[in-house]
Parts: structure tokens; sequence; C-alpha cells
């Protein structure tokens, strides 16, 4: 149960400018109509302007890193998974199948935390945003030049801000108790696929 009332969908904006702005990166499935239905946007427009900031950003998150779509939700999905927010991996486990972007078997190496089912460059990733939120951002010396061995400088900032937008969702998504019926579970126990 949220802690504070959702804010009804007719109440929030029927456009956001950033939509129409990004429209030749995103899915056609993303439009306002997605993101009002959102828990999170309806849950921050509490505060109108940060409920439309959260769509800016996210939104740009998923469309200027520089990372492909099975990139971007490899670290989502590590975010979630090593951050135990059940609302995101629920919600990025249905992109991510929908859209070909992980397979269930790369999913599941996610939540048990075995990178060594990725190839290496997808595998440096996942390793990188283990390290970046389990060691609060502090990332070593070696798992960084592991990463920037396979991705531009302009993709690790996409990495980092990505990974650290992820983290404090996660947070946010705690701290206001949200939530979806029907958690799909770290190994996938509510979602039909196939091995």
């Amino acid at each position: 149960m949220p802690r504070i009332p959702p804010v009804d969908e007719a109440d929030l904006p029927a456009s956001y400018d950033v939509i129409e702005r990004q429209r030749d990166a995103l899915s056609d499935r993303i439009d306002s109509a997605f993101w009002n239905r959102q828990p999170t946007v309806r849950t921050f427009s509490n505060n109108p302007e940060l409920g439309e900031l959260h769509v800016t950003a996210n939104t740009f998150m998923w469309t200027e890193t520089g990372l492909s779509g099975t990139e971007s939700e490899a670290v989502i999905m590590t975010v979630a998974r090593e951050l135990d927010c059940e609302l995101l991996w629920h919600d990025h486990v249905g992109l991510a199948v929908e859209h070909d972007r992980l397979s269930t078997d790369q999913i599941l190496a996610i939540a048990d935390r075995e990178t060594e089912a990725f190839d290496d460059s997808l595998g440096a990733l996942v390793e990188y945003t283990v390290e970046y939120v389990t060691e609060q951002g502090a990332v070593g010396d070696e798992t960084h030049e592991a990463l920037a061995a396979h991705y531009d400088d302009d993709q690790v900032v996409g990495v980092v801000m990505l990974a650290g937008f992820y983290v404090s969702l996660s947070h946010e998504v705690r701290a206001l108790g949200l939530t979806r019926d029907g958690f799909v579970g770290w190994h996938l126990e509510g979602h039909d696929h196939e091995g």
C-alpha cells in the first residue's frame, strides 16, 4: 500500500514534451498514457513539477546513455536485484522479455549474480554495476578499466548516470511503499516464460 495516495490519471498531464522530443528513440508504446499509468509518476505527481521531472529524466535515461536496449536493461535489472527493489525488477522483466533485450537465462543470471554467464562487454557492464551499487559508487580502477575496454567515455558516463538514477529510484520506491500486484519473482516464478 503506497504511503501517500497516487494521483488520479485524469489529473495528470495529457502530454509530456520530452516524449515528442525523444519520439524517434522511443518505442511506440511509450507515450503519455504509459507514463500516467506508472505508480512512480502517479505518486511523484503529488508534487506535479517533480512528477513531470521524473518522466523527463527517465525518458532521457532510456534514450541518451549511448547504450543499447540490452545494455540498459542489464544495468537497470542489476541495480534492482542488488537493492532488492521488487517494483523495478518486476517492470523490467516485462520490458526485457517482451522486447528481446535479455533472455530469461540472462535475467536469471542477474538474479543469481552469475556474471560469467555474459559475454565480455555485457559481463563487464554487469560487474561494474554490481560494484557501483555495493560500493556506493566507489568503483575500483580495475573494474573501471574493464568497462572502459568495451565502452566509450560517453557510454561510461551513461552507465554511471543510468545506474545512479535507478539507485535513487529504488530508494524512492521503497520510501513511498510503491508496489505492483503479483510480483514476478526473482527467479521469474510468476512469469510465463520458456527456459
